[in-house]
């Protein structure tokens, strides 16, 4: 039986996300989609770099090491992908468990008079 997939955390995915685009020498403008400001990206750029996970070339460029890069493998492996994940239902969505020979009927919203 396969083993439960631990859930990515918004920060872990944003870290994964910058070492991804460090990967690929890309912009910010992912991260900026998500919602960060620049004093976020800067706060994960000296995260990444405390942890060992970014480096500085001669002309100073900032590249990954080997540590960013088995992070980031690790990361990106435990994203569930394609149809392979499940998807958990919100809270307000999840239903009391019912006996299985007993019919379910939700209940229907009210009409708006709009």
């Amino acid at each position: 039986m396969a083993r439960p997939v631990p859930a990515m955390t918004a920060h872990q995915g944003h870290l994964t996300l910058l070492l991804q685009s460090l990967r690929s020498r890309g912009g910010i403008e992912p991260l900026v989609r998500r919602g960060l400001d620049v004093a976020q990206i800067a706060d994960l750029l000296d995260e990444a770099d405390t942890a060992g996970f970014t480096g500085t070339r001669d002309d100073g460029a900032l590249v990954l090491t080997d540590a960013g890069l088995a992070f980031l493998g690790a990361s990106l492996s435990r994203q569930p992908s394609g149809s392979g994940g499940w998807i958990r239902p919100l809270d307000e969505h999840r239903i009391a468990p019912i006996d299985p020979n007993e019919p379910y009927l939700p209940e229907t919203p009210p009409e708006s008079h709009t």
